[in-house]
């Protein structure tokens, strides 16, 4: 069985790590390739998933709280973001209004 099926075993928990065992006791596979698609058709695929344009496209629709509750949630899933590029998705994301001030208020940070 190639490694990288088991090391991938030791993150699986619940269902996943269920399903896991009975691909193992079926002896469904023993190959990376194989077992990444069996894995992709049981649980779905995020590779289309782009979090940084997700991040981009955010817009506050309830408080500040909230949008800067969903704004982290997904800035967690992009990696090499600069602070300055947060920093600009995240006022592009504020309501008309609160853009407008911060604008006007001109924050250093």
């Amino acid at each position: 069985m190639d490694q990288r099926i088991k090391i991938a075993s030791f993150y699986m928990v619940g269902p996943a790590y269920s399903w896991y065992k009975w691909l193992i006791c079926n002896h469904y596979t023993q190959d990376w390739g194989v077992f990444v698609q069996a894995v992709h058709r049981r649980f779905g695929s995020n590779l289309y998933d782009n979090p940084q344009e997700a991040l981009k496209e955010l817009k506050q629709k309830g408080s500040v709280a909230e949008y800067q509750s969903q704004f982290e949630k997904l800035s967690t899933k992009v990696s090499g973001l600069s602070e300055a590029w947060q920093i600009s998705f995240f006022v592009a994301g504020l309501t008309d209004y609160l853009k407008c001030q911060l604008r006007l208020a001109r924050p250093a940070t």
